[in-house]
C-alpha cells in the first residue's frame, strides 16, 4: 500500500464487527467526517435516530469514527469526552479501537509525540502505524524508520515499511531503500521491490516499474505491483496495454488460487483498475473494450460486484448492472444490497437525470431493497454536488 494516507476512510476501525455494520459503518464514517469538519450540530442531528434494532453496536462504531476525528479537531481529552458522551459511560480499557481511533487523529493532527506515547500504551500496530505515515508526511523519514522498526511483524509493519520505501525511492534514494526493507528482515525485500514499483507507476516512469516487477518472486506481490503499472498505462492513455496488464494479473490471482490470501484490499484495488480502464473504454465508444475490462472484473470474487455494478451504472449500462446484481444476489443477499446501493451512487453521480434508475428501483420487490438503492442516489447526489463545490472554489 505504497504511499498510503492514514484516513478512517481507508482503515475501517470497525473490522472484525462482522457484516451487520454496513448502515452503522456508514453513519459513523459521515459523523466522523462531520466532527472533522467542526460541525458538530450536524453530526448530533445524524446520530438521533439510528435504527432501533442495532443502537449498541451503531453507538460504538460512531463512538470510533467520532474519537478519531474529535481527537484530530480538538485533543484526545475532548475526544474521550464526547465518545463518553455518545457511549452513556466511561471509555474503558477494554474500549481499545476507541484509544486506538485516538491516537490515529492526534497523528492525523501532527501530534505525533502523545499519538506515539498513547499507541506505545496501547501496544497496538495501527497507532504506531499512523505515527509512521505522519513522519513520512513531515519528511522525517528517519523518524517514521525508527517508528517502524518498533512495531510487531505483521501487515501493518508491512504498510509502514512500503510507506517509508515509497518515499526515499520517489527522492530518488533505491538503495537505502532497499537496505531499509533488508534490514527489517528477507521477507521484506519482496514488500520493497512492490513499494517501488508502485512508487515509480506513479511518477509515469512504466519502464523503471516494470523493472521493479521483474525483481519480485512471490506471485502475490506480483500481482499487486501489476495493479500500478496498469494505472499507469491507462493514464498514460495505452488502454490495450493496460487491458493487457489487467487481464495477466487476473490470471495469476485465479491461476495461483492467491484470493482469499491475495487479501481484500489488492483485490479492491484491481476491480477499481478494471472499472477505470471500462469507463475509459466506454468514453471512447469501445463496446468490445468495455465489455472485456468488466468480464475480467467479474472473473474475481462475487463480494466485489457491487464494485463492478456502480461502473456499469455510472456508465449508463443498466442492463449490465442490473445482472450483476442478480449475479451478486444468486450468491449472497447482502452483496446484492451492497451492489444495489452502489449502483445508485454511481447513476446519480454522473446523471443529472434520474427517472431511468428510479423506473428500475420500482422494479424491486422488497422494501429493503429499494430502500438501499435510494440510499446509493442519496449518497450519490452528495457527492456530486461536494465535488461540484471543490471544483468551484478550485476556479475561484
Amino acid at each position: 500500500m505504497a504511499g498510503a494516507k492514514t484516513t478512517f476512510g481507508m482503515i475501517d476501525p470497525t473490522h472484525g464487527y462482522g457484516a451487520d455494520v454496513d448502515e452503522g459503518r456508514t453513519l459513523g464514517e459521515l459523523v466522523g467526517k462531520q466532527v472533522k469538519a467542526g460541525d458538530f450540530s450536524g453530526a448530533e442531528m445524524l446520530l438521533q435516530s439510528p435504527p432501533e434494532y442495532k443502537v449498541d453496536l451503531f453507538v460504538h462504531v460512531i463512538a470510533i469514527a467520532v474519537a478519531g476525528g474529535r481527537a484530530k479537531a480538538a485533543g484526545a481529552a475532548a475526544a474521550k469526552a464526547t465518545a463518553e458522551r455518545l457511549l452513556g459511560r466511561q471509555v474503558e480499557d477494554g474500549d481499545r479501537r476507541v484509544h486506538v481511533a485516538i491516537a490515529v487523529g492526534l497523528a492525523e493532527a501532527g501530534k505525533l509525540e502523545e499519538a506515539m506515547s498513547l499507541a506505545q500504551e496501547l501496544d497496538h500496530p495501527w497507532g504506531y502505524y499512523a505515527v509512521a505515515v505522519a513522519q513520512i508526511e513531515a519528511g522525517d523519514v528517519g523518524a517514521a524508520k525508527a517508528t517502524t522498526r518498533s512495531m510487531p511483524i505483521g501487515t501493518w509493519r508491512n504498510w509502514a515499511c512500503d510507506g517509508v520505501v515509497t518515499a526515499l525511492t520517489k527522492a530518488g534514494r533505491t538503495d537505502e531503500a532497499l537496505a531499509f526493507a533488508r534490514s527489517l528482515g528477507d521477507e521484506y525485500e519482496n514488500c520493497a521491490y512492490v513499494a517501488m514499483c508502485k512508487a515509480k507507476a506513479s511518477l509515469g516512469d512504466i519502464e523503471g516499474a516494470k523493472a521493479a516487477l521483474s525483481r519480485i518472486s512471490l506471485p502475490k506481490f506480483k500481482a499487486s505491483a501489476m495493479c500500478s503499472i496498469a494505472q499507469a498505462q491507462l493514464a498514460a492513455g495505452d488502454l490495450n496495454e493496460a487491458y493487457a496488464t489487467v487481464d495477466q494479473c487476473v490470471r495469476i490471482i485465479l491461476e495461483e488460487h492467491l484470493y482469499p490470501y491475495f487479501g481484500e484490499h489488492w483485490c479492491e484495488e484491481l476491480v477499481a483498475v478494471c472499472s477505470s480502464l471500462a469507463e475509459a473504454y466506454a468514453s471512447e465508444g469501445n463496446a468490445d473494450g468495455y465489455s472485456k475490462c468488466i468480464e475480467a472484473a467479474k472473473r474475481l470474487p462475487t463480494s466485489y460486484f457491487a464494485n463492478i455494478a456502480e461502473t456499469q451504472a455510472r456508465t449508463g449500462d443498466l442492463a449490465g448492472a442490473s445482472e450483476t446484481i442478480d449475479a451478486a444476489r444468486e450468491e449472497l443477499a447482502s452483496f446484492e444490497l451492497v451492489a444495489l446501493r452502489c449502483a445508485g451512487r454511481g447513476y446519480a453521480k454522473t446523471h443529472d437525470n434520474l427517472d431511468a434508475f428510479i423506473r428500475s428501483i420500482k422494479t424491486l420487490k422488497e422494501p429493503y431493497e429499494r430502500g438501499y438503492a435510494w440510499l446509493g442516489i442519496a449518497e450519490g447526489l452528495i457527492q456530486k454536488q461536494e465535488e461540484a463545490k471543490k471544483k468551484k472554489g478550485e476556479q475561484e
